[in-house]
């Protein structure tokens, strides 16, 4: 019987076992519980040596049953001779945190200081500062603006015009379009709504500009300022994520765009609708031609004769 943590695991060795195939046995029926053994040969002999990935106070193994020579008792004292002892007590990490004592089974610890994951490597006294992470916030800003530059970008695509080298209008497939238009503008507003942030209120403040074509330029320089020297770090994620924030506003623009029966369902709809009337007329004009064109064959030959 091996015991760990208050929970007891009952290994059955057969008759005529060896000391490796108790190892073998113990590791077959006991590895997925973190328990394992293996075999060390020293000077006096060979040993079974028990071992386990649980650590903390109380996680200790102990060791019983019909084989007296494996037996490991909780009472057993540290030494290096005999069979059954201990190698190594179980212990748990104690450290003081601002000089508040904290106890933990593992040397990971992420409850400790919230947002703050501690891996104990050493014994000693670590100094840990905390500040704004403005190099973070300008990369998930940057992302904000090429996301949003990428909408404008595909949109104008698909509804711009262009000329070829014959001075023909070239159409693509959303020219003239009035929802892809109206979408941009819903977004565009909503990139210039005020904030409800103490200091932080809108994205200029933040280095984020309207170019000429719709698309977004941010200003390194400026958002540098902004976080050095106004001290706004603070109030970013208010902004974008916050009640009423840049990200809810824009999902509350498009959500009537892309909600079931929205503007581009009934839109999507209704450009079938036109496309399928469009091919009924081309059937009917093709019937026609046929029927006109086998009409004047007709004629023709009849006044050729």
């Amino acid at each position: 019987t091996i015991k760990q943590n208050g929970v007891v695991h009952t290994v059955t060795i057969g008759a005529d076992a060896t000391l490796q195939s108790v190892r073998d046995t113990i590791n077959a029926q006991l590895g997925d519980k973190g328990i394992s053994a293996n075999i060390v040969n020293e000077d006096g002999g060979s040993r079974l040596v028990f071992s386990s990935s649980a650590t903390g106070e109380g996680s200790d193994i102990t060791v019983g049953g019909d084989i007296t020579e494996l037996e490991i008792l909780a009472d057993t004292k540290m030494a290096g001779s005999g069979a059954g002892y201990i190698d190594q007590q179980a212990k748990s990490a104690q450290l003081t945190v601002d000089g508040l004592p904290v106890t933990s089974k593992t040397n990971t610890i992420d409850s400790a200081i919230s947002g703050l994951t501690l891996n104990l490597v050493d014994a000693k006294s670590v100094t840990i500062s905390v500040g704004a992470n403005n190099d973070g916030l300008k990369a998930s800003v940057q992302k904000f603006v090429d996301a949003y530059n990428t909408l404008v970008k595909t949109v104008a695509s698909l509804t711009a015009t262009s000329k070829d080298s014959d001075d023909n209008v070239v159409l693509v497939p959303l020219t003239g379009d009035p929802t892809s238009r109206s979408l941009l503008t819903d977004l565009r507003n909503q990139l210039a709504t005020v904030g409800a942030g103490d200091q932080l209120t809108t994205l200029g403040q933040l280095g984020i500009n309207t170019l000429k074509d719709g698309t977004l330029e941010f200003s390194a320089t400026k958002f540098t300022a902004a976080m050095d020297n106004k001290k706004l770090g603070g109030e970013v994620q208010e902004l974008f994520t916050g009640t009423n924030g840049v990200f809810e506003r824009m999902n509350a623009a498009i959500n009537p765009y892309l909600e079931t029966g929205g503007i581009l369902d009934t839109r999507n709809a209704n450009l079938s609708k036109t496309q399928k009337g469009l091919g009924d007329q081309q059937l009917a004009i093709d019937r026609r031609i046929e029927s006109l064109t086998a009409s004047l064959t007709k004629r023709y030959v009849a006044m050729d004769t």
